[in-house]
């Protein structure tokens, strides 16, 4: 790889079910590739603002370790009871994701496909971060757990592909007055309703972060709350900490990518503007790196 290269780490998760609420609907002949189509623009886009073709993707692994650790994880998620038309959207969206980890990104040339049993994309995501051979990172993801990986030093920012803003450290450390390692430690004590993460009742971001930047008195009953609860948090921790403890380390493997691969693989889905998806030479794509 050539020197100060970037790798752009996709939380191909969120990305997937993004294009399943935006371009879903979308299908060619009998079979829906709206999540397909959504996904693989957002991959053109990306490479040519970001001006790069290293490329990561983390898929979630499935139910498993956070669950056994805490089983009220996600559980309101797990027990929602589903319409048949939902249930037949959903199935049809988890085929589209198992074509992109499995089929379509390796046909394309994309090596790098990352997913663990029991473990999220999060995880992976973090993994990538700490173990990739690459100077700068920049991971694509909407969800605030990823915040705590933020980094100057090790030059990692985040993409939020909804907002359309770059979030860095020093946004982080300007928008909540801590630095974003401290940012697992605010969830914890906070918890965190989307998960089911119950914190120290009475106590939300707002209290967590006035606690941990010392602008609460301690003779507060919430400082004295939260003083009380301290084997609550750190227990919480094990879940808001990325990457969760026993996930494995990753290796980097060069792509290969070239434009008679995703010529097929897009014409097969039925994609109209085939050639230009990836279409700058600029990029190296079509030359093994």
């Amino acid at each position: 790889m050539p020197p100060k290269t970037q790798l752009v780490v996709v939380d191909s998760s969120y990305l997937a079910w993004r294009a399943f609420h935006t371009t879903g609907m979308l299908r060619n002949a009998d079979q829906p590739t709206g999540v397909l189509y959504g996904f693989f623009v957002t991959v053109r886009t990306l490479a040519a603002q970001l001006r790069t073709t290293y490329f990561a993707f983390c898929f979630d692994g499935g139910k498993g370790q956070r669950e056994q650790m805490y089983p009220e994880y996600k559980k309101a998620r797990r027990d929602r009871v589903l319409t048949p038309t939902e249930e037949e959207a959903f199935k049809q969206f988890r085929i589209q994701v198992n074509r992109l980890e499995k089929e379509l990104l390796p046909a394309v040339g994309f090596r790098n496909v990352y997913k663990q049993v029991g473990y999220e994309a999060d995880d992976l995501v973090a993994r990538c971060v700490e173990d990739l051979p690459f100077d700068q990172f920049t991971v694509v993801s909407g969800d605030a757990d990823l915040y705590q990986l933020l980094s100057k030093e090790r030059d990692v920012t985040i993409w939020d592909p909804v907002k359309k803003v770059m979030r860095t450290e020093t946004w982080f450390r300007e928008t909540y007055g801590i630095a974003p390692y401290q940012w697992p430690w605010v969830k914890a004590c906070a918890g965190c309703s989307s998960d089911g993460i119950k914190g120290v009742k009475g106590v939300g971001e707002k209290g967590a972060l006035a606690y941990l930047t010392k602008q609460i008195d301690p003779q507060s009953a919430k400082f004295k709350l939260i003083a009380s609860n301290l084997s609550v948090i750190q227990d919480n921790l094990r879940l808001t900490q990325l990457p969760l403890q026993g996930c494995n380390s990753l290796v980097w493997e060069e792509d290969e990518l070239d434009h008679a691969k995703w010529e097929k693989v897009a014409k097969s889905l039925g994609f109209r503007s085939v050639p230009k998806l990836f279409d700058n030479p600029g990029f190296g794509l079509g030359v093994k790196r």
